[in-house]
C-alpha cells in the first residue's frame, strides 16, 4: 500500500523529539510495520528538514518521496491509498488488503473528530487535500461512501509543544502499541540508552528516558515523565520533571525544569504557554552543530564540581 502524508498546520513541529528520535521517524516506522511500501510527503512547510532526516527511505527498504508542494504526483486512480495528517499519528487497526474506503475518527469523551487519516481510492485524494478538515464536503464532492472507524487508543501528535510532551508521556507509559526506541529498562519504567554517564547519586523517578551519550551530573533529579535526548548534558543539582530535553541540549547547574519542552536555548513552558530564548550560555544552550562541544562539557563539569561556576560562564 502507498501512503500520502500531508498537513496544513504550520505550527506543527514534525521533527520534535519523541523519546530517542524525531516524531516523523516514529510515524514512518509505524507505517512500515503496517505494510506500507511507498510514502509520499506533501508538506508545504518543513519539507527540507523532513527530507534531510528521512532521505529516500533506503535504510528502511521502502520508497519515500518528498513533493515540493501540497499535491501528490499522478497515480493509478483505482489504487487504494492511505491518506494521513502528518501531525497526528493514530494507532490504526490492521489495514490488511481491504479496499473499502474508511475514515478513522478519534473517539474521546463522547466527542468524535476525524483524525485526518483514511483509506480511499487515489482519485479522491486531491479533493480531500483541498477540503482541509471538512471531510463531509470532500465525501460529497467525490461521491465517496466510506465506513467510519472510531479509535479510542491514544495518538501521538506534534501539533504544539503541549502535544509533544503528551506524546512523550504516552510513549513512556507504553500506551502506544509497537513503538520502538533504543535503551535498556534498568528498573521498571526507567530506560537508559548506551554510553550514558549516570552517577549513583542521581535520583530517577519512573517513568524516565535518558538518550545515548548523555551526561547526567551528580545529585540531579530526573522524572517522573522526563525525557532526555541523545548527547545532552544535565549539570549537578538540576531537576527535570514532566519535560522533554531535546537532542544536544546543555542544562546548567541547580536548575528546575518542569512542564517544559527545551531545545538548545529555547524553553517552552506548556503550563504557562510561554516561550523564552535563554541568552545565558551557562544556563542552557546547544552542544551540537557549532554549539558547546563535548570536550568543553567535560571541562565545564569538572570545574563546576570544583565550585568555580563563574569561570564556566566566562569560558562560554
Amino acid at each position: 500500500m502507498k501512503a500520502i502524508l500531508w498537513t496544513r498546520r504550520p505550527q506543527a513541529n514534525l521533527m520534535a523529539q519523541v523519546m530517542d528520535r524525531p516524531y516523523i521517524q516514529h510515524l514512518v516506522e509505524q507505517l512500515i510495520k503496517g505494510g506500507v511500501t511507498r510514502i509520499e510527503f506533501c508538506l508545504p512547510t518543513q519539507r527540507g528538514s523532513v527530507a534531510a532526516h528521512l532521505g529516500d527511505g533506503t535504510r528502511w527498504g521502502v520508497e519515500i518521496v518528498h513533493h515540493a508542494d501540497a499535491t501528490p504526483l499522478a497515480t493509478d486512480a483505482n489504487e487504494t491509498v492511505l491518506l494521513g495528517e502528518a501531525s497526528c499519528l493514530p494507532q490504526l487497526p490492521a489495514l490488511g488488503g481491504s479496499t473499502w474506503p474508511t475514515l478513522f475518527f478519534h473517539d474521546e469523551d463522547r466527542i468524535s473528530r476525524w483524525t485526518g487519516w483514511a483509506t480511499m481510492p487515489a482519485a479522491a485524494v486531491t479533493e480531500f487535500l483541498a477540503a482541509e478538515d471538512d471531510w463531509r464536503t470532500a465525501c460529497r464532492t467525490v461521491c465517496l461512501q466510506a465506513q467510519k472507524v472510531f479509535l479510542d487508543a491514544p495518538s501521538l501528535s506534534a501539533l504544539t509543544p503541549k502535544h509533544v510532551i503528551l506524546a512523550n508521556r504516552i510513549a513512556l507509559e507504553g500506551a502506544f502499541a509497537g513503538l520502538h526506541f533504543e535503551g535498556e529498562e534498568r528498573t521498571p519504567g526507567v530506560w537508559v540508552a548506551r554510553a550514558v554517564k549516570l552517577p549513583a547519586s542521581v535520583h530517577i523517578s519512573a517513568p524516565c528516558y535518558i538518550g545515548e551519550e548523555s551526561w547526567i551530573g551528580e545529585d540531579s533529579r530526573l522524572g517522573p515523565h522526563a525525557v532526555i535526548g541523545r548527547q545532552c548534558v544535565v549539570e549537578p543539582g538540576t531537576v527535570v520533571c514532566r519535560s522533554v530535553v531535546g537532542e544536544g541540549t546543555y542544562l546548567g547547574k541547580d536548575l528546575e525544569v518542569a512542564d517544559s519542552l527545551v531545545s538548545r536555548n529555547i524553553l517552552h513552558n506548556v503550563r504557562l504557554d510561554a516561550q523564552i530564548e535563554i541568552e545565558e550560555r551557562h544556563v542552557a544552550g546547544a552542544l551540537l552543530e557549532g554549539g558547546v562541544s563535548l570536550k568543553w562539557v567535560a571541562l565545564i563539569t569538572a570545574v563546576a564540581l570544583a565550585g568555580a561556576a563563574t569561570l564556566i560562564a566566562r569560558a562560554l
